[in-house]
């Protein structure tokens, strides 16, 4: 019996030009959920990339921002608020229990017959008279069960009502005037393009065309998002000298709620942060938070035992879009926990924005390019395509105090 050497069947015995490639059908890309803003208002015409990228979540609840269209490219919105009801004594000598005039911060809130509490004392004032040139307020002391008591200066002064004589004629109200509120339009694009034998050949992951189109609209779509974040408002002239402007972002306009955290978020000051955030608006927020945030109020946010109470559960809302909310409840009211990806590093991984979803728009130029593909935008003869994402876009951030940041959480 003769014996055949092994060695004549080896797989390198072969033109290797004529191995078949086994390779996937598709290109898998990688890249963190970083559209969660602008899925909140825009659901992309574009799908096969975003659904990979937290485009479409399944499972997702879909909570909308509102869309407002504009026709220029500054825009402007107003806002009104109640007066404000809290001031404080400007004297550093204070005053004794006899004086019936004080200097305050701001006399404007006041009318006559405004009943007004020294909130250290607990003493009432009835006030009357107001001189808003000099801010000084004069008043009765002593109006109630609480005696006289010496004035500090900063004292925190309190209207706690009115109260007119039963013959005395009307007193007009201190009014605030409204507001004017402004933020542009930004013109944002990606060209992108390659050659047309480049695009008839046969290529591993589907033709090149689809998937250049298929990156630069994720491209496009976080540039989108992180102006919508980071941007700042202005406008000036582009390098050919025509105007070019920039949308301010959350980061820019919210100014009030900023909480600083520089170490671990503990449950105590989660719930300061959200006491902060729902004394004005709506009794619903949403949370866009950097991962190390998430994973630090999903250790504690369980735990109903611990003071202050909470609840927490995940939202299971199914929609063709969305996203995959946590919700958290607390006394002061219910938030909406995203994780958010572009979050990350040093500085911005100890982040969180929240937005009231009702005061918030999401603008659009009428009959402006909003994440339009334009094909072929180039022809010049040559043998090659280029292709262009563009969107015209800009943010509305209405009444600020309802918005907040967290900041400096401790990864």
């Amino acid at each position: 019996m003769s014996v055949v050497n092994p060695a004549l069947f080896h797989t390198g015995l072969i033109n290797q030009d004529r191995r078949v490639v086994d390779m996937a059908p598709s290109i898998m890309f990688l890249a963190p959920r970083f559209a969660q803003i602008l899925l909140f208002a825009a659901k992309p015409s574009a799908a096969p990339y975003g659904s990979a990228h937290g485009l479409s979540e399944p499972g997702a609840k879909s909570i909308q921002l509102g869309v407002r269209t504009v026709t220029n490219f500054e825009y402007k919105w107003l806002e009104d608020q109640l007066k404000s009801t809290v001031t404080a004594i400007n004297n550093a000598s204070g005053y004794t229990t006899t004086d019936t005039s004080f200097v305050v911060d701001d006399a404007s809130i006041f009318a006559i017959n405004d009943l007004v509490q020294n909130v250290r004392t607990g003493e009432v004032y009835a006030v009357t008279a107001v001189n808003t040139g000099t801010n000084v307020i004069t008043a009765l002391r002593s109006w109630g069960a609480i005696a006289a008591a010496a004035i500090n200066d900063n004292d925190s002064l309190m209207i706690i009502g009115n109260s007119f004589s039963e013959n005395s004629v009307y007193v007009l109200q201190p009014q605030r005037i409204d507001e004017t509120k402004y933020n542009y339009i930004q013109d944002t694009r990606h060209a992108f393009g390659g050659t047309f034998v480049l695009q008839h050949s046969e290529l591993y992951g589907g033709d090149q065309k689809g998937h250049m189109r298929s990156k630069f609209l994720a491209v496009h779509q976080q540039y989108i998002e992180a102006s919508l974040i980071w941007g700042q408002r202005n406008a000036g002239s582009g390098t050919d000298g025509s105007p070019k402007k920039t949308t301010g972002g959350l980061l820019e306009g919210i100014t009030t709620n900023v909480k600083a955290i520089t170490g671990a978020l503990t449950k105590s000051t989660w719930h300061r942060f959200l006491r902060d955030i729902f004394t004005y608006g709506s009794a619903e927020k949403v949370i866009f938070g950097s991962p190390a945030v998430m994973e630090q109020i999903s250790n504690f946010a369980a735990d109903s035992s611990a003071a202050p109470a909470s609840q927490i559960w995940l939202a299971q809302n199914a929609r063709s879009f969305g996203l995959n909310i946590m919700t958290y409840m607390t006394k002061f009211g219910t938030v909406h926990l995203v994780m958010h990806g572009m979050f990350t590093g040093d500085t911005y991984g100890g982040y969180a924005i929240a937005i009231d979803p009702g005061n918030i728009q999401l603008c659009r130029v009428r009959g402006g390019f909003f994440m339009n593909l334009r094909e072929d935008i180039v022809r010049d003869g040559a043998h090659h395509w280029i292709d262009e994402y563009a969107t015209y876009f800009g943010l509305a951030l209405g009444l600020e105090k309802s918005h907040g940041v967290l900041t400096g959480v401790a990864a």
